[in-house]
């Protein structure tokens, strides 16, 4: 045990300092992030140590908070339950069992009234949501010890996404959000999400001619980790792609948004929902979602990552798209990319599910991947090879003549497939690479 938090973080340091296995690059990388994570945890837990606790001179409970009791907090939220409603009783009895189990107040999940959020405007609209953005006039709130209330910090900038046709919205749609509102007029329940800069799809956009290979090992291992956790919650995403792939420019990290309400509220039940190029064939077969299906999406998001191109940029997204991908289409493999990466890749997309690896063994290879690219000798190879790659820019990859693309490149749609053969592999579109 440490005395104070301070020593704990210290000692990490020093760890990471003497480790001889960490390359100078690494250890400044690992140092960096640790001094990024100590302010965030400092600032938002308040604790004066690790391991110590305080006993609550109100309620006489043991916090670990110096500025709050979690404990008062809750009963504070209990007490608070007749003062409003949702007017539907399921999403009335998860905002409540949320509240009743908050343990900060920055992770409250509240009923928010329609007036709070003013300059209302419309980001983009697909066919079953909404995204605006918008400046949440109350904004977080933070516990005054001294009143024992909730007081607002202040206006903040949020992002809507209203849900089509979610009048009877049911439970299975609420995630992790600020809260959750009603459009007056339709009816339709608005779900206050955290708002982030860009997804992946503007970031590759943006950056493509200039991210290194390094930085495109550290996206996939980032989002690899992160699926990691959502299905070791046993979890399933069931929709990744570039689109809900948000990333939070203030800490240079990436986010995976839209777990648990990815589909339409009144989906028919052989209909599937997503982006088809991600889709995982089993999924476009039988609809047998899985950890595997999301594997199988982010080894067609690693292919972009590594390409700079979008998949099937040159087909429409219909049945002749998807009899092909159920018979082994994927995209072409340039021997250009490091022959590691390039075999990990095709085995997340692999026919049969059980052949694909997991999240955490993504993340385990890439991280190998890196330090491989610190410690190869050769490492101009991969240098020469980022102005290769630069000539290649993601959106405009293909000749896009002719062909109508009825949906955008980074959003979903509803697709309703019949008589769709079982999925097999193929031996088409085997790739050399000049990197082993």
């Amino acid at each position: 045990k440490y005395p104070t938090a301070d020593l704990q973080f210290e000692s990490v340091r020093s760890s990471f300092c003497s480790d001889p296995s960490l390359s100078d690059h690494e250890r400044i990388h690992l140092i960096n992030r640790l001094e990024k994570f100590k302010t965030r945890w400092m600032s938002s837990r308040k604790h004066t140590s690790i391991d110590e606790k305080r006993q609550c001179n109100i309620c006489q409970s043991w916090t670990y908070s110096i500025h709050y009791c979690e404990f008062c907090l809750q009963d504070y939220l209990k007490v608070d339950f007749g003062n409003w409603t949702s007017g539907n009783d399921e999403i009335d009895i998860i905002i409540r069992k949320n509240q009743m189990c908050v343990s900060s107040p920055e992770r409250i999940f509240r009923w928010l009234p329609y007036d709070d959020f003013e300059k209302i405007t419309l980001k983009t609209k697909g066919g079953y949501a909404s995204i605006y953005s918008a400046i949440w006039k109350n904004g977080l709130v933070k516990w005054d010890p001294e009143k024992l209330t909730l007081e607002s910090v202040g206006p903040r900038y949020v992002v809507l996404k209203k849900l089509e046709n979610s009048s009877q919205m049911d439970g299975r749609w609420l995630e992790k959000c600020y809260g959750i509102t009603q459009e007056p007029g339709t009816l339709d329940y608005i779900l206050v999400l955290n708002h982030l800069e860009c997804n992946l799809y503007q970031f590759l956009t943006e950056h493509n001619y200039s991210l290194t290979w390094k930085q495109k090992f550290d996206i996939v291992g980032d989002l690899a980790y992160k699926l990691g956790k959502i299905h070791n919650a046993d979890s399933i995403h069931g929709n990744l792609h570039l689109g809900n792939i948000l990333l939070a420019r203030q800490i240079g990290s990436f986010f995976i948004s839209d777990l648990g309400f990815c589909e339409p509220i009144d989906q028919h039940p052989d209909n599937i929902y997503g982006n088809l190029p991600y889709i995982a064939p089993e999924v476009l077969h039988s609809k047998q979602y899985s950890n595997q299906s999301d594997i199988y999406s982010l080894g067609i998001i690693m292919w972009v990552i590594s390409s700079g191109e979008l998949p099937f940029i040159d087909r429409n997204h219909d049945s002749k798209l998807a009899l092909d991908l159920v018979n082994g289409l994927r995209p072409n493999v340039s021997g250009e990319i490091p022959y590691e990466y390039a075999k990990l890749m095709k085995q997340c997309w692999d026919t049969v599910p059980e052949n694909r690896p997991d999240a955490l063994e993504i993340n385990r290879e890439i991280t190998k991947l890196v330090k491989k690219f610190y410690e190869n000798p050769y490492i101009e190879i991969y240098k020469n090879m980022e102005s290769l790659l630069a000539e290649t820019s993601i959106i405009s990859t293909c000749s896009q003549e002719n062909v109508d693309l009825k949906t955008s490149p980074h959003s979903s749609q509803l697709y309703c497939f019949k008589d769709l053969p079982q999925p097999k592999n193929t031996t088409d579109g085997i790739f050399t690479s000049n990197f082993k």
